[in-house]
């Protein structure tokens, strides 16, 4: 018997691209799936807490200081005590207030150098958390690729079909 191949112009390998690309989505959601119910069950930060004792180079004012350690996520402090550096005296509570992470002088009396103690409560990621955010950019990543790799297919389809138009072409030529 002769096989006839009427029809076929070589597209076995634009099919098997995009099994390929069904797998490798049906994997990424399910992956992402999982490490979300990881994350969830596990939590997304840990709670961590840490002090600062005689924290130098602050001042009183109206402007506000900033205390150093605000670079934390969630960081939420609690003022211990205010010294005021030149003499060591301990200030009320009510000379000062702590809005967020700034430490503002409630009173007139404006104080250029005080040591502050205080203490603080901050969060970080916890691994889940983290490897849940590099599966979570990796997918996107790649399927933001996507438009180049069904560009090139385009591309090979487009060199398939000149390529069989010539193969047609040569057999009328030929008789």
């Amino acid at each position: 018997m002769i096989q006839q191949k009427k029809g076929q112009i070589g597209l076995d390998v634009v099919k098997g691209v995009m099994v390929m690309l069904l797998v490798l989505s049906v994997l990424g959601i399910t992956s992402f799936l999982v490490l979300t119910s990881l994350t969830d069950a596990v939590g997304k930060t840990n709670a961590l807490s840490g002090n600062v004792y005689n924290e130098s180079g602050a001042y009183l004012n109206s402007t506000g200081y900033t205390l150093a350690t605000t670079g934390l996520d969630d960081f939420v402090p609690t003022i211990v005590t205010v010294h005021n550096a030149s003499n060591g005296v301990i200030l009320l509570a009510g000379n000062y207030t702590l809005t967020g992470n700034v430490l503002y002088n409630a009173t007139t009396t404006t104080y250029s150098a005080v040591n502050v103690t205080y203490s603080y409560t901050y969060t970080t990621p916890t691994q889940s958390s983290a490897v849940e955010g590099n599966v979570t950019t990796a997918i996107g990543d790649f399927f933001g690729n996507s438009g180049t790799i069904f560009a090139i297919l385009v591309v090979v389809i487009i060199m398939l079909a000149i390529g069989v138009a010539i193969s047609v072409v040569n057999r009328f030529g030929r008789g």
